[in-house]
């Protein structure tokens, strides 16, 4: 699956805009209109930990108000619908989840955050037969809903569901009773594997992104390109034998002292305390086999460096490296999609590599065997092409006392209706 569309409200300069995304997505504008600002409130959506936003993060001190990030997803797989289940049901094209930072603190990621009014007494209802009726009785006193056929409790779930996604500009806020946490503890199990977005922000370090852990770019190139399972076990069989071993000296070495003192004690023990007894033995041995982890080193002519060693230029060609190898692996299409966000991609770059950067990045996304999507903030001209211009997303703000930041794009069918009307006007 992939982003098709975003809506972001009260959080931080976006108090409330709509965003339709395409394989790439270009963001342009002035400084402060609010492009890195988009690409952080994904970020919160689908890798932010709980209690990472706080009252700051509100749009202008709205802090009575929910921060809300909404993702409707299309291109839905066969593998996404087993993972979503319920809420991705045959029939539906698109699926969308809410993310949410309500005023008291609390996150919650979930698939029915929103739903359609009238259906809030069907989803609440005990039985399926009050289901079945409660839905019998909305479709003959609503037929403007063109409601289907539902003659099951699962029929009925479906019905509503695909209605919904079809329908989500008519949702408004579910009660609570009916929303679930849908995407579990740390709101990460449903999306594993299924995406992966990764946000390469300005100020982002190459060598934090250089260490073997599952959150950086590095790490999850080796955990997508390299099996460390064969070898992990093979230590653990070494660790579990150098246990074994170590608890053997132990016994041999002290056996015989630590039974002598065994002895004394129980002879002054027992007359405190008859019919008890105490032994001493060596202590079971505390050995962790470590998991396989790797470095990333700099070779500099004939000099291994730390990759903080290096220049800004440098250490920001490493990550667009990473990034495309990343996009690049084998394993991509198999283990879901994987969205590029990158803030300032030209930064540090010299003008002939920040071009052929776009290039590839074009080429990565334009593969649909790759299964990847691409966005990113810019300011530089290598990074639009006109030919793309209905994928170019540009944001302005306002002068007003509270800005309002506004969200300009043009479909190839508004350029063409354009184009006719200009025609028309010239020939009169």
């Amino acid at each position: 699956m992939k982003i098709q569309s975003v809506r972001i409200r009260n959080f931080r300069t976006l108090k409330d805009v709509t965003i339709p995304f395409d394989s790439v997505t270009t963001f342009i504008g002035p400084n402060g209109a609010g492009k890195s600002t988009v690409l952080r409130a994904l970020d919160w959506f689908f890798n932010g930990k709980p209690g990472s936003l706080t009252e700051k993060d509100c749009s202008f001190g709205a802090t009575d108000e929910d921060i809300e990030v909404q993702v409707t997803f299309a291109d839905l797989t066969e593998k996404d619908r087993e993972a979503l289940g319920k809420y991705a049901p045959e029939g539906v094209v698109t699926f969308t989840a809410w993310k949410r930072r309500s005023p008291d603190g609390a996150d919650v990621l979930s698939a029915n955050a929103k739903g359609f009014p009238a259906f809030n007494a069907i989803k609440a209802a005990g039985g399926v037969t009050a289901k079945k009726d409660l839905y019998a009785t909305l479709r003959r006193e609503r037929p403007e809903l063109d409601l289907p056929a539902a003659n099951t409790g699962p029929a009925v779930e479906q019905a509503m569901t695909t209605w919904e996604a079809a329908h989500t500009d008519q949702l408004l806020d579910a009660p609570e009773a009916l929303q679930t946490n849908f995407f579990g503890f740390n709101s990460g199990g449903k999306m594993s594997g299924l995406f992966d977005f990764v946000l390469v922000t300005a100020d982002l370090r190459a060598s934090e992104e250089s260490i073997d852990g599952k959150a950086s770019i590095i790490g999850r190139i080796l955990e997508r390109s390299i099996d460390r399972t064969a070898a992990d076990e093979a230590i653990a069989e070494i660790v579990a034998e150098s246990r074994a071993k170590q608890q053997q000296v132990y016994e041999e070495k002290f056996k015989e002292q630590l039974g002598t003192i065994t002895t004394q004690l129980n002879e002054v023990v027992t007359t405190y305390a008859p019919g008890r007894a105490i032994t001493v033995s060596p202590a079971e041995v505390e050995l962790k086999a470590p998991r396989t982890t790797f470095d990333v080193a700099v070779l500099d002519g004939t000099t291994e460096t730390a990759v903080e060693r290096q220049g800004h230029g440098f250490q920001r060609t490493l990550l667009i490296s990473a990034l495309q190898l990343l996009a690049q692996s084998g394993a991509a299409s198999a283990e879901g999609v994987i969205c590029l966000a990158i803030e300032e991609p030209e930064l540090f770059q010299h003008p002939i590599q920040a071009q052929t950067f776009a290039k590839v990045l074009r080429s990565l996304a334009e593969d649909t065997g790759k299964r990847i999507q691409v966005t990113y903030a810019t300011h530089s001209p290598y990074f639009l092409e006109a030919r793309h211009f209905h994928q170019v997303r540009r944001l302005t703000r306002s002068t007003d006392e509270i800005p309002v930041v506004t969200v300009h794009f043009a479909t190839v069918e508004d350029v063409k209706a354009r184009l006719h009307g200009t025609v028309n006007r010239t020939e009169f």
